[in-house]
Formats: C-alpha cells, structure tokens, sequence
C-alpha cells in the first residue's frame, strides 16, 4: 500500500476575513481614517515644536551654566570615601 503526502495547506484553514469589517460603513471608516490621520499630524507637528524649542534654549542654557561650574564648593567633590571589605570606612 502506498503512502500518500499529506497537503501543505490544512483543509481546515479559513480564509482571511476583512479586519474592518466590525467597523460598517464606507463613512465610519473614512471618519476615523481622518481621525488618525490628524491625530498623526497633530503628534508630527507638536514633536517638531519640541524639538525646535529644544534647540533655541540649548544657548541661554550653555550660557546660564557656563559660568557657574566652579562656584560650586569643592568640598563636594573632595570627600574621601574609603572602601573596605565588609563595608565602608
């Protein structure tokens, strides 16, 4: 007796159904077609804003704090801190 191959395709296999099917009408998906496609600009344009206004205070920032990293007390940065096994000394 021979074998038979079995089929790659499953015979139980649906074929896919239109996902947006749920949402109806022509209209109610161009409704939200438009709503995200605003929502999209809306989020373009206000990442484009940051980033603008990012930039034109990298200046006023520099300058702000350029001056001022010395004043800073040196004994913050001149603590001794010994390490030693089992804990700090």
């Amino acid at each position: 007796m021979a074998t038979r191959r079995k089929s790659t395709v499953l015979a139980t296999q649906r074929p896919k159904k239109n996902r947006l099917r749920f949402l109806g009408s022509p209209a109610v998906k161009k409704v939200l077609w438009y709503l995200f496609n605003l929502f999209f600009l809306a989020a373009l344009v206000t990442m484009i804003a940051c980033a603008v206004y990012g930039y034109s205070i990298t200046d006023d920032l520099v300058e702000r704090f350029e001056g001022k990293r010395w004043k800073i007390p040196s004994r913050v940065f001149s603590d001794a801190l010994t390490l030693v096994p089992g804990g700090v000394g």
